[in-house]
């Protein structure tokens, strides 16, 4: 009985500790993007440089919100409601990214060559 009780003491211990976690995900306005949290839905609604019309999406914890081109210069917008960031990835004629473009929540932008240097652009989305 008493290994039955801390057993579930210790999962219950851990869900809500992974609750917490998830419960307390930032949700970031920036870049065009207007972001709202109720509870643990996040709503996300915006525009992406130079692509017509207005897009949101709603998530639990969360949202990721991305647009791809389908002309001849291929190209992948996505929005990232826990940071804020915004990246621009321009793709190569074989479909595969090249390049991305990366603007942080404050406003600075920096490119970074893909695949290479890939985790470098997620690390200055939190910057």
């Amino acid at each position: 009985m008493k290994k039955i009780l801390s057993c579930s003491l210790f999962i219950f211990v851990l869900l809500s500790t992974y609750h917490k976690l998830w419960a307390d995900t930032p949700v970031v306005s920036a870049n065009g993007f207007s972001c709202v949290k109720s509870q643990n839905l996040v709503t996300c609604q915006g525009q992406f440089p130079g692509v017509p019309g207005t897009v949101s999406a709603s998530g639990t914890f969360g949202v990721q919100i991305t647009y791809e081109t389908q002309s001849l210069n291929r190209s992948r917008y996505i929005y990232d409601s826990t940071s804020g960031c915004l990246m621009l990835i321009n793709m190569n004629a074989a479909g595969e990214p090249n390049q991305a473009s990366v603007k942080n929540s404050l406003g600075t932008t920096q490119s970074f060559a893909l695949p290479a240097m890939q985790m470098q652009a997620y690390q200055f989305c939190k910057s």
